[in-house]
């Protein structure tokens, strides 16, 4: 899920400010990029991912206890590199991969130098070990990011001229969406007062950032919550045995959207666990913390709330540009997780200590423990 608003984060210090004219003219040109039928493209991807995300747990899934967190954060990042992009990552198959620990080096650092105030003048920062590490790591992510929008450049400029993509809204979207993230900001850039190529850059690393991490969490605390109510995780394997009828194959956009119960369950989980726990509200009166229950959104009770009593997404013109993209992800990567397997978590929630840091993150990853469904044609993937 994209918690930032477009255009916000240049990996730096995190503080940059988006001028008004420079956001909605970026968010204007970026929108497009989230319509329907490139979403139901993105899907084949959510799909090849999650696959390979099942062949990974496999080697775990026979009693051992583990962290499951890592394997969900490196599929997002297969996802999210794919798909906005357009190049693979296989971060779930190389796992010394340079990119991902700048990855990961470069979220730590973050948050530290944020929590740091004597860290914040760059004159200091620069001269420590973080800081050092830090612009590393930034070098490091530039040129992959730059490397991949010139070759992609390459590719746009000996492709065949679209000449007229408006006079057909079909066909125009079905062009679109074969296209990643990149592609379209790419195509942009090429008509006047287009995105410059540090521009794009700014806007491909913080779907890089924002739409692995956030989405990551947001699984991971399901799993957890589902791991530990064994009751409601039978009502979300029944809902998906009559999706899929017992029949191991790829979820579609159609089965996705019948997830209905499986959404209720992620929205509850969002509400219990915000990826990005950072909006402030003062209270004038006694309220309940009450326990984890998905009927909390169902349909009924979500149209009597008041809109803005639920944003995990944010709120209002700046809200998440992803959101249901995250919200289809997260649902196929979860189907075939339960598809597969009944899990088992073993802490507690009043045991799970919470790290604020960029997102809200167990500090000792989420301790499962997987067990095979006995329904022999789940397990032929």
């Amino acid at each position: 899920m994209f918690q930032a608003p477009s255009g916000t984060c240049k990996l730096s210090v995190g503080t940059d400010h988006v001028p008004g004219t420079k956001w909605h003219s970026h968010r204007k040109m970026i929108t497009p990029t989230f319509h329907f039928k490139i979403l139901e493209n993105f899907q084949e991807v959510f799909v090849e991912k999650s696959e390979i995300m099942l062949k990974k747990l496999r080697p775990n899934a026979h009693g051992r206890v583990f962290d499951i967190y890592p394997f969900i954060t490196r599929c997002a990042l297969d996802i999210i590199c794919e798909t906005a992009m357009g190049t693979q990552l296989n971060a779930q198959e190389d796992m010394d991969s340079e990119y991902v620990n700048a990855v990961y080096d470069i979220s730590e650092a973050t948050i530290n130098r944020a929590l740091s105030p004597w860290l914040h003048p760059d004159f200091i920062f620069q001269r420590t070990k973080m800081g050092r590490r830090y612009q590393e790591c930034i070098q490091q992510l530039h040129r992959f990011t730059n490397k991949v929008i010139q070759e992609k450049k390459s590719l746009l400029a000996g492709a065949t001229r679209v000449t007229d993509q408006s006079s057909d809204e079909d066909t125009s979207i079905g062009k679109k969406k074969r296209r990643a993230f990149l592609d379209l900001l790419l195509e942009a850039s090429l008509q006047e007062g287009g995105l410059s190529d540090e521009e794009i850059r700014e806007e491909v690393d913080t779907f890089m950032f924002e739409g692995h991490d956030t989405t990551a969490a947001g699984i991971s605390w399901t799993i957890f919550l589902l791991g530990i109510h064994p009751e409601i995780q039978v009502r979300v394997q029944r809902e998906l045995d009559e999706i899929f009828q017992g029949v191991s194959r790829a979820a579609t956009m159609q089965d996705v959207q019948e997830m209905k119960y499986l959404e209720q369950v992620i929205k509850e989980s969002l509400r219990l666990y915000p990826s990005v726990p950072f909006i402030q509200r003062h209270l004038n009166q006694d309220i309940k913390l009450d326990q984890f229950n998905p009927d909390n959104f169902r349909l009924e009770n979500v149209q009597a709330r008041h809109p803005y009593a639920y944003i995990p997404f944010s709120a209002g013109p700046r809200n998440c540009i992803g959101q249901k993209f995250a919200l289809q992800e997260e649902k196929t990567i979860l189907s075939y997780l339960f598809r597969h397997y009944s899990v088992r978590c073993l802490d507690k929630m009043e045991d799970v200590v919470t790290l604020a840091e960029l997102v809200l993150r167990p500090e000792n990853g989420i301790r499962v423990v997987l067990t095979p469904r006995d329904k022999a044609s789940l397990h032929t993937l």
